[in-house]
């Protein structure tokens, strides 16, 4: 009996590996980087281009001990700051590490997949309790036809690794049942979202955006019926048409987008 509940146990575990991690490593290998020179291959004259500079001035800067986020080849001789430029900066170290910017790139993605298949996985587990349903959307969120268009131009769209986990510690951080805040979850979310700095800034913007709605629902509305209450439903509608408003008068007024930073979570 003991025995039977070890072996089950073993399993389980086994199980709690192969699932969320091995079986994407295996796939994404086999399917999005089939060779490790594949990006490469797919070298296409868009932004791609900016990924490589990027991967060759963290290593350049790192062996004359120069700031990372700061260039001289760029507006020389002056120079200029790099903080809004995609910087993608754990390419960069991989390129130091590698010596090899190809391999750094596709080393990148490949672990960044890979932790963002099995983050989704954990994170599906607040609402699916089968482990093959959770497989199943972790699957679908990485083979999706967003990011395999995106695994030979946008490569900092795909480092997203972080991301499931991130949220996964922000929903946890609120209580299902009342508006209460865990503050330690909640803090070691947001220090892992400013851990994304060495990997990408678009996921920051519309991730922000997101705890933020989700904050106004949890103190606003938790404790609320939204069955039957017009009130609420229009208090929802207000938020997300105030800040759409702003966002288009920002525009208007020819502000400069900064990348995106502050028209990007207008989901109005």
């Amino acid at each position: 009996m003991h025995t039977d509940k070890v072996r089950s146990s073993t399993l389980e575990n086994i199980g709690r590996v192969v699932l969320p991690w091995i079986i994407p490593a295996i796939l994404i290998k086999l399917i999005v980087l089939p060779d490790w020179d594949a990006i490469g291959y797919y070298l296409i004259p868009d932004d791609l281009y900016s990924v490589y500079w990027n991967a060759e001035h963290v290593k350049q800067a790192i062996g004359a001990g120069e700031n990372l986020y700061y260039s001289h080849s760029i507006l020389a001789p002056e120079g200029v700051g790099l903080w809004g430029h995609t910087y993608t900066l754990i390419i960069g170290l991989f390129n130091w590490l590698f010596n090899d910017v190809v391999m750094a790139i596709n080393a990148a993605v490949y672990l960044h997949l890979v932790a963002f298949s099995a983050g989704v996985y954990h994170l599906c587990s607040l609402w699916l309790r089968t482990p093959w349903f959770r497989m199943a959307v972790a699957l679908i969120v990485v083979f999706n036809s967003y990011v395999l268009s995106k695994s030979g131009i946008h490569l900092n769209l795909l480092l997203l690794g972080w991301m499931p986990w991130n949220l996964g510690l922000f929903l946890r951080s609120f209580n299902e049942h009342a508006a209460v805040i865990k503050p330690k979850q909640l803090l070691f979310s947001l220090l892992l979202l400013g851990v994304n700095m060495a990997f990408d800034y678009y996921a920051i913007i519309y991730t922000l955006s997101f705890m933020f709605l989700w904050l106004i629902y949890h103190r606003v509305f938790k404790n609320r019926t939204l069955k039957g209450s017009l009130k609420n439903y229009v208090w929802i509608i207000v938020v997300l048409m105030v800040f759409h408003i702003i966002s288009r008068l920002l525009f208007l007024t020819g502000m400069d987008k900064m990348g995106g930073i502050w028209d990007a979570p207008d989901i109005s």
